[in-house]
């Protein structure tokens, strides 16, 4: 009997690793999940790695350009020393997808121009790509509050997406508490993350099961009766009425206000930047 279940384990484990590896070289889609950094704030579970380098299909015609993150972990052509951003004045553009834009190659995404434009004159600029595909406005935070050079900050712009709100809703990072003030939710990972995170099969499973989200994040919070996993299918428009569209908005507004707080404790300058032509219900 012990040789039998020796050697159906030996089997299933042998065929774990045929699967991970046809995945990894005949259709490698999941490499840059299973290749992210996991930041060390729990709550935005994960992040861009520095100097990452890929290349992914364009949204229209499928041809594939260079998608590469800068030493910063930045969304950007070129490089930046501690020397270069204490030199210039820096703009620090944060948002998702939008922002990031990895269906063009890095010079052609909107902050790229910008960049080019301002420096024209004698004054020094860096326009800095924060953007990551699938960050809501909570993540964004915590992305501004985690980078090392956030002094050298100049203006922080925060972009706006019709998502968004949304994202307050599905990742559960803030609430309110008695006060109406925003507090933070303590999250915490399974114990079975660092065993799966890196594995090409794992998403492919999550995938087949239509439990892969946009957020790539699976982590669990902490403190409630039944858990919940972000990593989950989107919810429906009925569902997202369990917690209320005034509830999210107003959390929204609370995060607005103590990201505009901290840049300026930091000398800086905030602004909220809304992408036209969106529609007016931010949960359709």
């Amino acid at each position: 009997m012990w040789a039998n279940l020796c050697l159906l384990l030996v089997s299933c484990l042998v065929g774990i690793s045929l699967c991970e590896v046809s995945l990894r070289f005949f259709s490698p889609k999941y490499r840059h999940l299973a290749e992210a950094r996991f930041s060390q704030d729990a709550r935005r579970v994960w992040a861009r790695s520095a100097n990452y380098r890929d290349s992914i299909g364009g949204p229209d015609n499928f041809t594939a350009h260079a998608w590469h993150h800068n030493n910063l972990a930045l969304r950007q052509h070129r490089n930046f020393s501690e020397a270069d951003l204490a030199a210039a004045t820096n703009i620090g553009v944060f948002g998702d997808s939008f922002v990031e834009n990895i269906g063009m190659d890095a010079p052609y995404s909107f902050t790229e121009p910008l960049d080019y434009l301002l420096n024209q004159g004698r004054t020094r600029f860096n326009v800095l790509n924060f953007g990551v595909h699938g960050y809501g406005p909570g993540q964004s935070f915590l992305h501004y509050e985690d980078f090392r050079y956030v002094n050298e900050l100049d203006y922080v712009l925060y972009v706006y997406c019709e998502n968004d709100i949304q994202n307050i809703v599905e990742t559960r990072l803030f609430s309110l508490d008695g006060t109406g003030h925003l507090a933070s939710n303590e999250i915490i990972r399974p114990w079975r993350v660092p065993l799966i995170r890196g594995w090409h099969l794992s998403y492919l499973i999550l995938d087949a099961a239509g439990s892969l989200s946009s957020q790539f994040e699976i982590v669990r919070e902490k403190g409630h009766t039944n858990p919940r996993y972000l990593i989950r299918p989107r919810r429906r428009q009925s569902q997202f009425d369990e917690y209320g569209k005034s509830e999210a908005l107003a959390i929204f507004q609370q995060l607005i206000r103590r990201w505009k707080s901290s840049v300026e404790a930091h000398d800086s300058i905030f602004y909220v930047v809304t992408l036209p032509n969106l529609p007016v219900d931010p949960f359709l």
